[in-house]
């Protein structure tokens, strides 16, 4: 009976976002306009109308605000079941894959920690000051790249980048020489941050999304067995999703074909 109260009060199109179990489904709409509820609504309609158990579904969202009330939602909605749905941030989801499959993944042994800016930025300074680093470490400001630099790399990880194909990438493009060396620079203070970082067992928060996406890419067993759990995947303002959340949530939708 909730369930039906609740659909009585969408409107037409916000019902039918709701109501349509197969397929691909994409609600826009401006802030404010129910978008969470019309989610947690499909959550609990499709639950209701198929077979499909609450584990099977994945809902994944940006914040643990988001989580959190997601989740509070579809209790309010379904009881108990609601807290049998797998609602994750992506970074959390990472996370569980990660942590769940150990022997994909180097960062899930116990001694790895997760890196704060001030170690992030110490670890920097130090790859500069002991590299030949031209473009990046001017001589009356040696430490004026350090800052940005770690920009950068937390951009890089984000478009889902490593310092491999980050290179590769800077070696497609037509570039002045200046900017082709300071890029040249600025790709191999990334590939010493991550073989230091490794050194001290330390990891990036932005770490957890690209090694996810590139084990998905290169191991088709641990992929199928993710492709094989979820049923139906839902992403609460996909319009934010980075390249790096794109590619883990579509590595698990392309099971599902076109």
């Amino acid at each position: 009976m909730i369930l039906t109260d609740e659909l009585n009060k969408l409107n037409s199109t916000q019902r039918e976002a709701v109501e349509s179990i197969e397929g691909p489904v994409m609600v826009v709409a401006g802030p404010g306009t129910g978008k969470t509820q019309v989610l947690a609504l499909r959550i609990a309609y499709i639950l209701e109308k198929t077979d499909t158990p609450p584990e099977a579904i994945l809902a994944l969202t940006f914040s643990n605000a988001g989580k959190q009330s997601m989740r509070e939602r579809l209790v309010s909605l379904i009881g108990t079941t609601g807290y049998m749905v797998q609602i994750e941030t992506f970074h959390s989801f990472a996370e569980t894959v990660i942590r769940t499959n150990p022997t994909y993944f180097e960062i899930a042994d116990e001694r790895y920690q997760l890196v704060d800016d001030l170690d992030k930025y110490l670890i920097l300074n130090e790859i500069l000051e002991r590299g030949n680093y031209r473009k990046l470490k001017p001589l009356k400001a040696p430490k004026y790249y350090v800052k940005p630099l770690a920009g950068t790399i937390q951009d890089l990880k984000r478009e889902g980048y490593f310092p491999d194909t980050f290179r590769q990438k800077i070696e497609s493009l037509e570039l002045k020489e200046e900017e082709y060396e300071k890029l040249m620079e600025t790709a191999q203070a990334y590939k010493d941050y991550e073989e230091e970082m490794k050194k001290r067992f330390r990891y990036d928060y932005d770490d957890l999304i690209n090694l996810v996406v590139r084990e998905f890419s290169e191991n088709d067993e641990l992929l199928r067995t993710f492709e094989e759990k979820y049923l139906y995947l839902l992403a609460d303002e996909y319009q934010d999703t980075n390249p790096a959340q794109y590619k883990m949530l579509f590595s698990l939708a392309k099971f599902w074909g076109e």
